[in-house]
């Protein structure tokens, strides 16, 4: 019966154990900038584990989330980002001024790259990458629809 006592007490340090030699790592993050209009401001990182933080800045309607992607929704990422080619990717810091920017980090392994660019369609693959990004993670049930974004309303503090 001690036997079976201590074999019960283990096998949960042994779990904890495990957590800890593989911890999730934030696979990846997309942060918009404002323009000078109603463009959404908002950062979402997404984690290894599906753990998926939101901050929005200005012109959202949700200031701060944290929920869960499932495993599938992850892996259609890290799908997006090689498909893209992201380690190869080049920003574009010329544009039109009235645009905001779009800031893409991605890791895989030991590898890690943060890439700046211009925001919108005609800045190419920086711009579709963060489209996709937007698309997996449902992003419209944080920034909500453009009506509800025209008139600006203060961040709760």
């Amino acid at each position: 019966m001690r036997a079976l006592a201590v074999l019960l007490l283990a096998v949960p340090a042994f779990a904890d154990a495990s957590l800890r030699a593989h911890p999730p790592r934030v696979l990846c993050s997309l942060q918009r900038t404002e323009c000078f209009g109603w463009c959404p401001a908002y950062k979402v990182t997404i984690w290894s584990d599906g753990k998926l933080e939101y901050r929005g800045f200005n012109w959202v309607q949700t200031y701060r989330a944290a929920t869960r992607i499932d495993p599938a929704q992850v892996q259609a990422l890290m799908d997006a980002f090689e498909t893209a080619n992201f380690f190869s990717m080049r920003g574009t810091k010329r544009g039109d001024k009235d645009m905001g920017w779009v800031i893409l980090q991605y890791r895989r392994g030991d590898r890690h790259k943060r890439l700046v660019s211009r925001d919108g369609p005609p800045y190419g693959p920086p711009w579709a990458l963060a489209e996709a990004v937007n698309r997996i993670v449902d992003i419209d049930r944080f920034i909500g629809p453009a009506s509800l974004r025209m008139e600006p309303v203060a961040p709760p503090r």
